[in-house]
């Protein structure tokens, strides 16, 4: 199965999502998920920059979402209804958005369980 696949399988916990690699290059994602490379990259610094602690501000995509959770491996951001989870694997990170129809705590479940199975692959 590829990672398009993996992804599309749980495309019911998220908007759009993609494997980014740490130079923010896409191994996989959803058919919605249309970003940069060096946006992703961005993203991918963003877990070892002290800017991202809670309570700061995140710009993806020309909008500033808030972050609301953020730890070594794992960062959780809100725009109004909207937002983003992401968490980091070994060599890769796994990013998604979610819209109104679909909870936070949802998303974030699906990207963990996604997460760790990047990282039971040893990625």
């Amino acid at each position: 199965m590829t990672w398009d696949g993996i992804l599309e399988g749980h495309s019911d916990s998220f908007t759009e999502c993609g494997v980014v690699g740490p130079d923010g290059s896409i191994w996989g994602s959803t058919e919605k998920f249309n970003f940069s490379k060096e946006e992703l990259f961005k993203a991918f610094l963003s877990f070892t920059n002290s800017t991202s602690e809670k309570g700061a501000c995140l710009s993806w995509n020309s909008q500033d979402f808030l972050i609301i959770f953020s730890n070594n491996h794992k960062m959780i951001a809100r725009r109004h209804f909207f937002g983003v989870v992401a968490e980091k694997c070994i060599s890769c990170f796994i990013i998604a958005f979610h819209d109104e129809s679909i909870e936070t705590g949802v998303c974030a479940k699906s990207v963990s369980n996604l997460a760790n199975l990047v990282k039971n692959y040893g990625m």
